[in-house]
């Protein structure tokens, strides 16, 4: 059966006018999602820089460094006796489920919803990479966990739950020589006045490649929708 210009209009007007509607409508719940997610993570830095401190470990939270032309933020940098730890902090609630060898796990919250999650063992094996290229002494990456989740069996032993940080990490006060010069030359790149302006680059271009609004997508839909139509009664008249 064939569409008739009239029909192809109207589908046209529909999806143009749906998405855009839908789009509008979404906007603020997405927005208020992305602010409530980012107050969490924040909530989880926070507990883990006080079980850091109450331990009397040392310790520089969310720094940003460039190695090689890219970008890395880091949660915490710990000094250990021979090494530095780089925490990746996860404050999830819910049921995690992935692999070790997985790019991506997934994150069962307590209200069914499901979300799709990069997996921070693959995030921080970079993040220990760069900075142990950055300062020239070996990085260890621990992630923490600082919120409330059930692991599945293949994870739990590759998450630390924050009551257990302390243990994981070596004795406070016991950094050689090299250990401590790294630490001090990460605590004045952390005091560097560009670093508020390099974390805010780094924040808007990470935000950027994983976390795409799909409101975006149907504003997109819609103005694809609407030069069609405008291409298609262009074309007959």
């Amino acid at each position: 059966m064939l569409i008739t210009t009239l029909e192809l209009d109207v589908g046209l007007a529909i999806v143009a006018a749906g998405g855009f509607s839908l789009g509008v409508w979404l906007r603020p719940q997405e927005t208020a999602f992305k602010v409530r997610s980012a107050k969490a993570g924040r909530a989880g830095e926070s507990r883990v820089a006080a079980t850091l401190r109450l331990a009397g470990h040392s310790a520089i939270h969310d720094l940003t460094i460039r190695v090689a032309g890219k970008s890395h933020q880091l949660d915490h940098i710990v000094t250990g006796t021979n090494r530095l730890f780089v925490l990746e902090t996860k404050n999830w609630r819910g049921r995690v489920k992935g692999y070790p060898s997985s790019r991506h796990w997934t994150l069962h919250r307590p209200n069914h919803s499901l979300i799709w999650t990069y997996s921070p063992l693959a995030q921080n094996a970079v993040h220990a990479a760069a900075l142990s290229k950055l300062v020239r002494v070996p990085v260890t990456p621990l992630i923490v966990s600082a919120g409330y989740v059930e692991l599945s069996a293949e994870l739990e032993s590759l998450i630390t739950p924050l009551k257990d940080l302390p243990q994981r990490l070596d004795p406070p006060g016991t950094a050689s020589h090299a250990i401590h010069a790294a630490f001090e030359r990460l605590s004045a790149l952390k005091a560097h006045p560009r670093q508020r302006s390099v974390a805010a680059r780094h924040h808007d271009r990470t935000i950027a490649r994983f976390n795409p609004r799909p409101t975006d997508t149907l504003f997109l839909a819609s103005a694809v929708a609407v030069a069609a139509l405008i291409l298609l009664n262009h074309a007959l008249f």
